[in-house]
């Protein structure tokens, strides 16, 4: 590269995201932008920060109606005018975006294979990659799954195994697959058959669980219930502060004793559009529309609390208390396709719906449910 004009003009919409931060650049992309950033010019619209009057591009204004409109998700940025989507769980969309800014830059280092021998590595971080296969072989490694090696932790999170083979010997093995009802009764009816397994007995009642809405207080102290979000979120979010002010919070936890076993992220429809966070078509009222914009189920939090009634308990709710606020409808989108059994259960109806994005983790649907304010 001879000169320092910038090649690439990268746009982005800025949302909030789960913990209330405006979405930047993606992280993906982050190394490659800064080494190159002499090149590449960036912009990031905020939402909530722009004026009413303020000119924007027109591939952006149209971008912003057709997310708001529910016609497209809005995971992407745009790469000289043209959109890029960056859909979770599919590495092909990130992997197009990166290809295309090393092109404009006259990069080539495309890497078809990657070998480490002998190596003492403290980690190995794969992501957003489509790779056709992982080997490792011989190695200690403390948490990834793989085939003949002594490994300490093996986590599968948030996605989707069609065949599980375990051909070692396993010291200690818990699967939130199984039904545990089933499980806790069969020892309880056939201890003997169990004298020398290590299998916790107890049965946590999903009466033993409470329901609170998460306030305020919460977010001035810039706790955030889930795990999944490391506990924290953006005291100064913007978005998460006018949810409160319209619905009382901003979602809702569910306490086992003192410790929070579920979280369910909650905005009135309005707000999404405003924010520009991707939500279902807008082919209802949406000053009378609730929706789920998050739901981790127990089972994320352990495996004991798995399939005991968490996210149903949630879910009935954000039903009561919608009602009361009078809202006419509420809506979710399965983050999963376990969930959408929650939403069936309390009668939500299925609608296909491609605008959510192409999550090969997420269904190509989204849930509704219209409320009887009168019961």
């Amino acid at each position: 590269m001879e000169d320092n004009n910038p090649k690439i003009v990268l746009e982005i919409i800025g949302s909030h995201d789960c913990n209330g931060n405006v979405r930047g650049i993606p992280d993906l992309l982050s190394d490659l932008i800064n080494n190159n950033e002499a090149y590449i010019r960036t912009h990031i619209f905020k939402i909530w920060d722009l004026k009413s009057k303020e000119i924007l591009p027109v591939y952006i204004k149209n971008q912003i109606r057709r997310i708001r409109k529910g016609v497209t998700p809005n995971s992407g940025l745009f790469l000289d005018g043209n959109w890029f989507p960056l859909n979770p769980h599919n590495p092909n969309d990130t992997i197009n975006a990166v290809n295309h800014i090393k092109e404009k830059l006259g990069i080539k280092d495309v890497i078809d294979e990657f070998n480490s021998f002998a190596q003492k590595l403290n980690l190995i971080n794969i992501n957003h990659n489509n790779i056709k296969n992982i080997t490792l072989n011989d190695s200690f490694i403390k948490k990834i799954g793989s085939f003949c090696n002594h490994i300490k932790t093996v986590t599968f999170f948030d996605g989707r195994i069609n065949n599980l083979n375990i051909n070692c010997a396993v010291d200690n093995f818990y699967y939130s697959g199984y039904d545990m009802k089933k499980l806790l009764k069969l020892v309880r009816e056939h201890s003997h058959l169990f004298e020398d397994a290590k299998i916790r007995k107890e049965q946590i009642s999903i009466d033993d669980i409470n329901i609170q809405l998460l306030t305020s207080e919460q977010l001035t102290n810039g706790y955030h219930p889930c795990v999944i979000n490391g506990n924290r979120i953006n005291k100064s979010s913007k978005f998460h502060e006018e949810v409160t002010k319209i619905f009382g919070g901003w979602g809702y936890v569910a306490m086992h004793l003192s410790k929070p076993i579920g979280f369910i992220g909650i905005s009135p429809k309005i707000l999404l559009q405003r924010d520009v966070s991707g939500n279902p078509p807008d082919d209802v009222q949406a000053e009378k529309t609730l929706n789920i914009i998050c739901i981790a189920g127990g089972g994320v939090f352990g495996y004991q609390y798995h399939n005991i009634g968490v996210a149903s308990k949630l879910v009935k709710q954000i039903i009561e208390d919608a009602k009361q606020r009078g809202y006419q409808y509420l809506e979710g989108n399965p983050h999963d396709f376990d969930m959408s059994y929650v939403f069936k259960k309390f009668g939500f109806e299925r609608i296909e719906w491609n605008g959510g994005g192409t999550s090969p983790q997420r269904e190509q649907s989204f849930y509704r449910l219209k409320l009887n304010l009168n019961l």
